[in-house]
């Protein structure tokens, strides 16, 4: 049996890999953005990510599966089940072949006519075409990959999965300059680097996935109708979760896009860049406690699970908070850096669009206990609440206001914070705790918030800065003095000992 010994010790590998692969995905984020708005133009980018958003859109059933093989599949391995891991795993193998071909289906029918989903200039209609075809391509394979994927989640070698994505990742840069090279700048080679970035990850995968599952094997004789029934109970509940968040996170675009204009779709876009540079920080980070919190609730370890939650939690602050306020309280400056003056209007924008993280950071490592209490129903239906009424309120803005991509951005910020609300209430009473002690978490991290933005306007006021040498001076001087500060004011003495006796690099911040 595995133990949380075992899995906490991999934890600071995990946290190094996961932030090497978050370095590699901003750099490629932070680099590609101005390279492809200087090849591209502003309004041809914006169909970039609204490829993503469609491929994304239409595998939200596929992802629901996904999280729940993950679930069933750790646990049966754990135990020692092998027999049951088979079923699992073959099960949904064929359950994600089919959805992978009805998708097939679905993007066939957008593609014999894309204008009359989207709104594309005419210039760019055989381009975008090649674009979002290519990219479903690439969406379906990695998708394919990621249920091979779940043999290194559950043994918490999250590591080799983000070595994968890195190099993914530099494939993807690769081939968009050799292809731009080669030919005219266009469209569909960013979608062919798409596809070749997912089949780059998808090898590698398959070696690992017999390397640390050899228990496992692909025969259809391991199908089971009744894992179907198990498996698509959980599932049904997370896919419409995951439609709820659809709504709340990533359908903006989409109605930018038929609502406003392709110009707008393009100024958006780069606003999307930064949430989804946070965004993936985010996920990465909170990713490695994932292995540990399922594997606590495996051993019917609860009072661990629970203490773990809110070490967790704190530690999302203390991790995360900093760069997230330097990111808004720095956006003036990165933007004339990173892209230069020409968009130093889209700052304010910006930053308001990355403050829902604030009470965010804290709330994320929280939907790890739904999943492994299997406690998905209610989040499910208020998820798809909040997304109906989301997407409501911003058709009224449009409608009725000139607000457009700030009414846009004002809605999304409400709707986040009553869902994280919601979310750290529930967990609490799943966790049989006081709600005060998550809500203190969240208080904690707005005040850290706010003093942070304070420390950087404050830094502003007195010293002017002109290059990005002295914008990265004042990051490091900000990081060095606040995340120790953090650090002690958060975390409970008990809490510190804890983390000293695991994780002996936090001894530095008790000395």
């Amino acid at each position: 049996m595995l133990t949380t010994q075992k899995f906490s010790k991999q934890i600071p590998k995990n946290v190094a890999i996961n932030l090497l692969s978050f370095i590699s995905t901003a750099v490629v984020g932070i680099w590609l953005t101005p390279y492809l708005l200087k090849h591209l133009g502003l309004v041809a980018y914006g169909l970039v990510p609204l490829a993503m958003f469609l491929s994304q859109y239409v595998s939200v059933i596929v992802n629901a599966i996904h999280m729940s093989i993950n679930r069933f599949l750790l646990i049966a391995l754990q135990k020692k089940q092998d027999k049951e891991a088979n079923e699992i795993f073959n099960t949904a193998l064929v359950i994600l072949c089919v959805f992978i071909v009805v998708q097939a289906m679905i993007m066939g029918v957008i593609l014999v006519d894309i204008t009359q989903f989207f709104t594309i200039p005419k210039e760019l209609i055989i381009d975008a075409t090649w674009l979002f075809g290519l990219t479903f391509v690439a969406f379906s394979v990695s998708l394919l990959r990621s249920v091979f994927g779940t043999s290194m989640f559950a043994y918490n070698r999250l590591d080799i999965l983000r070595m994968i994505d890195i190099v993914q990742n530099a494939v993807r840069v690769v081939s968009i300059v050799l292809l731009f090279l080669y030919d005219s700048p266009s469209l569909k080679y960013v979608g062919m680097a798409n596809v070749l970035a997912a089949l780059s990850a998808f090898v590698p995968t398959l070696y690992y996935f017999k390397r640390f599952t050899p228990q496992l094997q692909i025969n259809r004789h391991f199908f089971s109708m009744p894992r179907v029934g198990v498996l698509s109970k959980m599932s049904l509940w997370i896919l419409i979760n995951q439609v709820g968040v659809l709504l709340l996170n990533n359908i903006d675009l989409y109605l930018v896009n038929r609502w406003i204009g392709t110009q707008a779709t393009g100024e958006y876009a780069i606003v999307l860049q930064f949430t989804t540079i946070f965004r993936t920080f985010l996920t990465l980070f909170s990713a490695v406690l994932v292995p540990v919190s399922m594997i606590y609730y495996a051993n019917g370890e609860y009072a661990k699970l629970k203490q773990f939650t809110v070490v967790s939690s704190k530690i999302m602050v203390v991790a995360l908070v900093l760069p997230l306020s330097m990111l808004i309280g720095f956006s003036k400056e990165i933007v004339t850096f990173w892209l230069g003056r020409e968009y130093i209007y889209l700052h304010k924008l910006i930053s308001y669009g990355l403050l829902f993280f604030v009470v965010a950071v804290p709330v994320v490592p929280l939907f790890n206990i739904t999943m492994a209490y299997n406690k998905v129903k209610l989040p499910a239906l208020i998820a798809v609440g909040f997304g109906l009424l989301h997407v409501s309120a911003i058709y009224l803005f449009l409608t009725y206001t000139t607000l457009q991509l700030w009414g846009i951005i004002s809605m999304k910020l409400i709707f986040e914070i009553l869902f994280s609300g919601f979310i750290l209430i529930y967990v609490s009473k799943i966790l049989v705790m006081s709600w005060r002690t998550l809500f203190g978490v969240m208080i904690f991290s707005i005040l850290s918030f706010l003093l942070i933005i304070l420390s950087i306007e404050g830094i502003k006021y007195y010293i002017e800065i002109e290059t990005l040498t002295q914008l990265l001076w004042a990051m490091m001087a900000l990081a060095m003095v606040l995340f120790p500060v953090m650090f002690m004011l958060l975390f409970s003495a008990e809490e510190k000992l804890l983390l000293a006796h695991k994780y002996p690099i936090v001894k530095t911040f008790l000395r």
